[in-house]
Order: C-alpha cells, then structure tokens, then sequence
C-alpha cells in the first residue's frame, strides 16, 4: 500500500498539541510504524541548508521493509518566519513490484510549502503506471564529461556490497536526473533495491543510502566524515574516462546485464568468395604432395638410376671387350 505524509510547522499538528513541527497531512490508516519512520527523516538543517533534498531510502524496522522517497526544504510560513515542509512518499513491497522506481523519481513533485488547516488523505498516492527503458546518461555527461562514469558508479556500488558510495559532483549536477539514469540502467528486478540521497547525515537505525550524491554545498555541511578507497568517488574535475562493460552500458544507454548490439555487417561490401566442397571428386582424384628442398629422394627414383647406371656401365665394358678382339 502506498502512502503518504506531510510534516511541518503548524499551530496545530492532525493529532492535537500546540504550535509546533507536526504531521499535518497523512493518508488514512497509516500504520503507525510508518508514520514514525516517515517522521524520523523529516529534519532539515534551516540554519545551514538553503536548498531542498532529495532521497529514495530503504528503511526496515520490526520486520517491515519500505522504500521512502523523500523531500524537505525550508518554506517560510504566511508571516515570513522560518520553517521546513517534509515530504514522503512510502512505498511497501508490494508498491515495488508495479511501480518503477526510475519513473517515481523522475515523474514526483514534492510540496514546496504547506497552507491549511491539517487533514487526512483518504485516497493513496498515485504512482505512475510508466516505465522507462535504458538510455544514454546525458545528465551525467553534461555533469562529468563522460556518460560513462553513471556505469562506474553502479559497478562500484556493486563492489561495495552495501557500504555506502560518495559521489562528489561538480556545482551544475542535477541529482534526480542523475539517480534516474542510474535507475533506468539497472534491470528491472534490481531497482527497488536501489537507494540514494543528495546528502550525507547520520541516519536512523535500519536506513539504508548505496550512493550519496554531494555537490560542493552538499560536501560543505556533511556530518559524516568522507569514505576512502572504492567507496569514494571524486568527479569535480574531468578525469580519464572509465573502461569497463558498466561504464560502456552507460554510454549507449544499454542496461546493465543485457547483449551487446552486433554491429551491423554490409555483406554487399565484400566479395564473396567461391569455396570448393572437400569432397569433391577433382580433389579426391589429385594427390596432394608437399616437396622439401632438402627431403631424401624417392627409394623408386634412387633405383632407377642405379639401373641406369649399371646399364651404361655394362655398355662401356662390352664395347672395350669388342674392340680388342676386333682384327
């Protein structure tokens, strides 16, 4: 079941209590571990963060697993004070195997502020009923210079077997735009399993992020210090193009797992040639003889000219013997 939740600075939150953060939109009959997932990822820094996040997490608590694609932002209220509007989408396992996760990403639009009294949400969310195939990773060749590096990052990601990857991007990254090519050239079985976010904090227990996207703002108030080794991956300035199947996948927009394309053969380009059969009869008939400069002669050519030699021999005796006894 899909849901969804809204939570900001109210005078009254959907629950009761005074002034203060609260949910203030729900969808009826959330349960309510959910409600408190959804509202454990709800925080923005106002004093620091400017922008709004995104993110797509995999949360499991109490044997519930659910993907939570995320947004908040600052959003001054009618009196010009300051406050944040938290957005989530929560989708269960059953939401994940009909929905895509690339066409979720792409195709959702976050609240940007919340007016009104609070209220239930009787329908669920819609969610889209589109897919979206593979394609060339255009944001990521726009960001980095090489579309390439979209293919590197998920094999990395795959390496890491669950630690976390770092992206550092450079100012003018698009993250939605970014994670939804990745998404699209994962095959479809593996995208539900996929989780990023535009931001690096410490998260909640059973939170789980595969790829953080930091641009230099994001990196400039990360609270968690930056990873080493594989699970780092600087893009912020052009660096020599990645060599792998992933990244070569990336760069057609071929999703990861698929048959290359064979590229097509101008058979009139070439002249075709005429190949004898082996059984042919003319070949059957003709003895094929390989001669070495240097091979031993034939034991019958080596007779014959013994024969010959004795002959000529003989010859030259019975003509001496005829000449002396001729008067």
């Amino acid at each position: 079941m899909s849901l969804e939740l809204v939570h900001a600075w109210a005078p009254r939150g959907l629950d009761g209590g005074g002034p203060g953060f609260h949910v203030v939109a729900r969808t009826a009959g959330m349960p309510p571990l959910a409600e408190r997932l959804a509202v454990g990822l709800s925080g923005h820094r106002l004093d620091r963060d400017p922008r709004p996040t995104l993110a797509l997490r995999r949360v499991e608590a109490l044997g519930s697993a659910w993907s939570i694609l995320s947004s908040t932002r600052p959003a001054p209220d009618a009196g010009g004070g300051p406050n944040r509007v938290a957005h989530h989408l929560l989708l269960d396992e059953r939401d994940l195997g009909s929905v895509d996760p690339a066409a979720l990403v792409s195709e959702w639009r976050p609240l940007e502020r919340w007016e009104g009294p609070p209220r239930e949400i009787a329908a669920p969310p819609p969610l889209p009923g589109s897919s979206i195939g593979g394609m060339p990773c255009a944001a990521w060749a726009s960001a980095t210079g090489d579309a390439g590096w979209a293919g590197e990052a998920l094999r990395r990601i795959e390496v890491l077997g669950g630690e976390p990857l770092v992206l550092l991007l450079p100012a003018r990254a698009d993250p939605r735009r970014l994670a939804v090519e990745m998404l699209a050239l994962l095959p479809r079985e593996r995208r539900s399993s996929f989780s990023f976010a535009d931001r690096l904090d410490h998260a909640p227990p059973g939170t789980t992020i595969l790829c953080a996207m930091l641009d230099p703002e994001a990196l400039a108030i990360a609270t968690k210090p930056m990873p080493a080794g594989a699970a780092l991956l600087d893009l912020r300035a052009p660096a020599s193009p990645p060599a792998s199947p992933e990244a070569d996948a990336a760069r057609q927009g071929r999703p990861l797992g698929g048959t290359p394309e064979r590229p097509a053969v101008a058979f009139g380009a070439v002249e075709e040639e005429t190949i004898e059969p082996i059984d042919d009869p003319r070949f059957l008939a003709i003895p094929i003889e390989v001669v070495l400069d240097d091979a031993p002669r034939s034991p019958r050519l080596l007779l014959a000219a013994a024969v010959a030699v004795s002959l000529l021999l003989a010859g030259l005796v019975a003509w001496l013997l005829l000449r002396e006894v001729a008067p």
